[in-house]
C-alpha cells in the first residue's frame, strides 16, 4: 500500500523541491503513517508510507546511508530476513527495518541483489558516488511500479497520476495499448498512455547519465521437477510450502482482513490462517472474513461453502450483497484508482467489499486470488497421461471434462493434447496470417502493428 517515486535528471539539471513534492503528494492516500523526499541536485526520491509490520515503525524512507553512499526507497515486505541476517553478518532485529536488509544487500552483492530476496518488493537504490540509479521488482510482480525514460530524465512512481502529475510528460493516449484492450491480447509491459511503462516482474535496471542496463534475474525453470517417493509426500510437501506461504504474510501490525468467495483457493487461505493463528498463543480475536453473496441468482451464490468455513468457529463473516450493486456506482472512484480501463465486472463489488474491510479496521487483506490456477485447473493432465501411456484414463477424463465446460471432447482433444505439440514458427505463422489489414476490428496500422510483434 505505500508508494515510492523518484526524478533522475540524466542531462545533469538539478530537481526543483516543487517537482518532486508534487510528485510525491500525488500519493498521499497511500501513505497515512509517514511521507518524506530526499533531495541531492540530480535526483531526488519520495515516500508515502502505511506501517504494516513491526519492523517498518522503525522505517525511514528514503533512507540515505552516508557510509556507503547509498539511498533508498521501496515498497517491500521481505520474508528471508533471518536468511539475508546469516548472509549479510546482521544481528536480527525488530528495529532494523525490510529496506535496510535490502539497502546492504544491495551494498554486498550490487545488481544480483534481487536474487537473494524473497518476497513482494519494488525498490530504487542510488548510488551517489557513482551516479547510477538500480531498479528492482519482485518475480511475481506484486508491487507496483510504473516509469518513463528518456536521453534527459528518468521519473518512476507506484502510480501512474503521480508521473502525469509532473508537467514535464504530455498526457498522450497510446493507441497500441487501446487496441490490444479491445482484442483481449494482455500486454503487461505498456500502459494507456504513451511513452509510460510497466516495470516487469523479475527485473532490474541500472540507469546512468549514458546508459541503460536491463536484466531479467528471474525465470521459472520449466525443466526443474521435485522427485518424492509417493503421492503422501507431495502433498506434504505441498502442505509445508503453503503453510509457509500463509505464515509469513500474517506478519502484520494492523488487523487482517480474509477475503472469502467459498472457492478452494480463498477457503484454503482462510483455513491455513487460522490453524496458524490458532497456534499463537498472542492471537485471541476471530479472523475477519468478506464475502460478496447473490441470494437472488442460487446458480452462482457461494453461501453454501462460505457458510461450511465460517462454521469451524472463530471467523466473523462480513457479506455483502452483490445483487444490489450497481456495476456503475462509484465508476469516478474506481478509474481513479484503477487508472486504466480494466477486463474484470466485477470491480465495483469488489470496491463494496473493500469499503465494508475499511470501515473494520482492516489494513492488510489476504485472498486467494491465481490460486486455482496452481490447483484447480487440470488442463496439462492430458499431457502427463500421454507421456505415461494411459490413453484409458485419457478419454474417461475427457469425457468428464466435456460434460463440465459443454465442448465436444474433439474440441477439447485438439486444444488440449495435440496443439501444445505444435512447433512455436508453425503458430507463429497462423498467427501471422488471422491478421488482416482489411480486418473490421482493426485498420491495417493496429494489424501492421500486431504482425510486427508476432502476437
Amino acid at each position: 500500500m505505500s508508494a515510492i517515486s523518484g526524478i533522475f535528471y540524466r542531462d545533469g539539471r538539478s530537481v526543483k523541491f516543487e517537482e518532486i513534492n508534487n510528485l510525491n503528494d500525488s500519493m498521499s492516500h497511500r501513505g497515512p503513517d509517514k511521507s518524506s523526499i530526499w533531495i541531492d541536485q540530480s535526483v531526488a526520491l519520495g515516500h508515502q508510507m502505511m506501517c504494516t509490520t513491526e519492523e517498518s515503525l522503525h522505517e525511514k524512507l528514503p533512507f540515505y546511508d552516508e557510509k556507503s553512499g547509498l539511498v533508498i526507497t521501496a515498497d517491500a515486505r521481505l520474508d528471508n530476513r533471518l536468511e539475508l541476517a546469516d548472509l549479510l553478518n546482521i544481528k536480527d532485529s525488530k528495529n532494523l527495518s525490510d529496506s535496510y536488509y535490502i539497502l546492504k544487500s544491495y551494498e554486498k552483492w550490487g545488481e544480483n541483489c534481487p536474487k537473494y530476496l524473497l518476497g513482494d518488493f519494488v525498490f530504487v537504490v542510488y548510488d551517489k558516488y557513482n551516479e547510477t540509479i538500480f531498479c528492482a521488482r519482485d518475480p511475481m510482480g506484486i508491487k507496483v511500479f510504473y516509469y518513463y525514460l528518456s536521453l534527459e530524465k528518468f521519473i518512476f512512481a507506484t502510480e501512474i497520476k503521480a508521473i502525469l502529475n509532473t508537467k514535464s510528460i504530455p498526457l498522450e493516449l497510446n493507441e497500441e495499448r487501446i487496441a490490444f484492450y479491445l482484442m483481449d491480447i494482455n500486454d503487461n509491459k505498456s500502459t494507456f498512455y504513451k511513452d509510460i511503462h510497466v516495470f516487469s516482474p523479475a527485473t532490474s535496471f541500472t540507469i546512468d547519465k549514458n546508459k541503460i542496463k536491463k536484466e531479467i534475474y528471474w525465470k521459472l525453470d520449466p525443466k526443474f521437477s521435485i522427485i518424492l517417493d509417493s503421492e503422501d509426500e507431495y502433498i506434504a510437501q505441498f502442505r509445508e510450502l503453503f503453510y509457509q506461504a500463509v505464515e509469513c504474510r500474517l506478519r502484520s501490525i494492523r488487523p487482517i482482513g480474509f477475503e472469502l468467495s467459498g472457492g478452494l483457493d480463498s477457503s484454503s487461505v482462510v483455513c491455513m490462517s487460522k490453524k496458524i493463528l490458532n497456534k499463537n498463543s498472542n492471537f485471541h480475536t476471530n479472523l475477519e472474513t468478506f464475502s460478496c453473496i447473490f441470494p437472488n441468482f442460487p446458480g452462482c451464490d457461494e453461501s453454501e461453502y462460505i457458510k461450511k468455513v465460517v462454521e469451524m468457529g472463530g471467523i466473523n463473516s462480513n457479506l455483502v450483497n452483490g445483487d444490489q450493486i450497481n456495476p456503475l456506482e462509484n465508476i469516478s472512484e474506481i478509474l481513479f484508482i484503477q487508472e486504466q480501463p480494466f477486463f474484470t465486472p466485477f470491480m465495483n463489488m469488489l470496491w463494496k467489499m473493500y469499503n465494508r474491510m475499511r470501515l473494520n479496521n482492516v489494513g492488510v487483506m489476504l485472498c486467494g486470488v491465481g490460486g486455482d490456477a496452481v490447483v484447480s485447473y487440470g488442463n496439462k493432465l492430458f499431457i502427463d497421461l500421454i507421456r505415461e501411456n494411459q490413453w484409458k484414463n485419457i478419454f474417461q477424463e475427457l469425457k468428464l471434462y466435456s460434460q463440465q465446460i459443454n465442448k465436444s471432447t474433439s474440441e477439447i482433444f485438439l486444444q488440449n493434447i495435440i496443439y501444445p505439440y505444435v512447433p512455436e514458427s508453425v503458430k507463429k505463422r497462423f498467427r501471422k496470417k488471422d491478421v488482416k489489414p482489411n480486418s473490421s476490428i482493426l485498420d491495417s496500422y493496429y494489424a501492421k502493428k500486431l504482425m510486427q510483434r508476432n502476437i
